[in-house]
């Protein structure tokens, strides 16, 4: 299992990703925005993350117009998914309470996590296996931090519908 270290590309930005193993860059997460779609770009191959029903969280990843991944948010307030990937199924949960780190199971058993390592620079890591391709890698942080920006999102209405 090896770390991908991710961060906004820029400053507090919550839209662009840069993906890096060790001190080599070896992609990035697009998340889209209003007009935009969102893109991961992995050793020059473009793949395209695509929200197929926020209200019923199902999810998927094409790579060259085929897809290799879904992912189907289980509940609104139990943050977690489970996750298809050829023949392999996984689970994405929330492990934190603030929903910072999430573990990546099979069949049950811990494989792997993703989270916040730094909140001040944003700074964060995901320890994957090996066996999954990057582009799936990169998905899963893409779940992940698209869970992170709606949990935002939802944080400023609520302050915005309580001052009102």
């Amino acid at each position: 299992m090896s770390a991908i270290k991710f961060f906004p590309s820029k400053s507090y930005s919550i839209r662009r990703y840069t993906l890096a193993r060790g001190d080599a860059e070896i992609g990035q997460i697009d998340c889209g925005g209003p007009g935009g779609a969102a893109a991961i770009t992995i050793g020059g191959t473009t793949c395209t993350p695509v929200t197929d029903s926020v209200l019923r969280g199902k999810f998927h990843l094409d790579v060259n117009g085929t897809r290799i991944a879904s992912a189907q948010s289980v509940g609104i307030w139990r943050r977690y998914f489970t996750v298809q990937a050829g023949e392999k199924s996984y689970t994405l949960k929330q492990a934190s309470w603030f929903g910072r780190r999430f573990a990546l199971l099979d069949d049950g058993a811990e494989v792997g996590r993703i989270g916040v390592t730094n909140a001040l620079s944003g700074r964060c890591s995901a320890e994957l296996p090996d066996d999954l391709p990057p582009e799936m890698q990169a998905f899963l942080i893409w779940l992940v931090i698209s869970t992170w920006r709606r949990a935002a999102t939802t944080a400023v209405v609520a302050g915005t519908m309580a001052g009102r």
